[in-house]
């Protein structure tokens, strides 16, 4: 099972590749910042290559939203967000590639 300190880094992540290319997308910004999308892709490619990608962990707290995924699933919301719009579709790429070897 992930540490809750791998869930933390996976959720930062996906974060921030779901808010910039959202963002993008809505007109918020004109386009994500390179650099920072490439480090939360290095911290997920990190993860991927160090965690069993297919262990079901829950997100949330009580109180809140909870909800069950993996590292698998996060990954590929992280990948159809980079891909949507062509927000970062060479990181969409190294994603995909790493993700299936």
């Amino acid at each position: 099972m992930p540490s809750q300190r791998d869930i933390d880094a996976t959720t930062a992540a996906v974060t921030g590749i779901v808010f910039q290319c959202q963002s993008v997308g809505a007109g918020f910004i004109a386009e994500p910042d390179a650099p920072s999308l490439k480090r939360d892709v290095d911290v997920l490619l990190r993860l991927f290559r160090r965690v069993r990608p297919d262990e079901t962990y829950v997100l949330g707290s009580k109180g809140s939203i909870v909800r069950s995924t993996t590292l698998r699933r996060e990954v590929a919301l992280a990948r159809r967000n980079l891909t949507d719009g062509g927000c970062a579709p060479k990181q969409a790429d190294r994603l995909r590639t790493e993700v299936n070897r």
